[in-house]
């Protein structure tokens, strides 16, 4: 499970990349797409994989060297 701190930090995150997904690959988008749908059914209780964490890292690490995170 997560905290309500690392799920606010998701939803922003992942709210940002659906809305500017033309920075991200197309890989990405399906993986956020994806996330989005898990998160919004399991919520707090969804798990995070360790190489889950690092793909939405790198798609947060996008997002701010294009000046939206």
């Amino acid at each position: 499970m997560i905290t309500s701190e690392h799920l606010a930090e998701l939803d922003e995150v992942l709210a940002l990349a659906v809305e500017n997904d033309d920075v991200l690959s197309d890989w990405e988008r399906d993986f956020v797409s994806d996330f989005v749908n898990r998160l919004e059914e399991h919520q707090e209780k969804i798990k995070i994989s360790p190489k889950q964490q690092a793909i939405l890292d790198r798609v947060a690490e996008k997002l701010r060297k294009a000046g939206i995170l």
